[in-house]
């Protein structure tokens, strides 16, 4: 299963990062232009704003700085 999501913050408090923390299994990020693969106890920072699709069977923490 795919998942596409636009990292965009819905409060009036801009978040500059989104982090990606892979508990278990693997993921893959997809954006314009490339990709990324990460695995349990990996993480992926990626910039607010920045559409992607998130693809893999894994659990994951996603956080923002606030």
């Amino acid at each position: 299963m795919a998942t596409l999501i636009s990292l965009a913050s819905k409060s009036s408090r801009q978040s500059a990062l989104v982090s990606l923390l892979v508990l278990s299994g693997e993921i893959t990020v997809k954006y314009d232009g490339g990709s990324v693969v990460t695995q349990k106890g990996g993480s992926i920072l990626i910039l607010q704003g920045l559409k992607v699709l998130l693809s893999g069977r894994s659990e994951v923490i996603c956080s923002t700085e606030n």
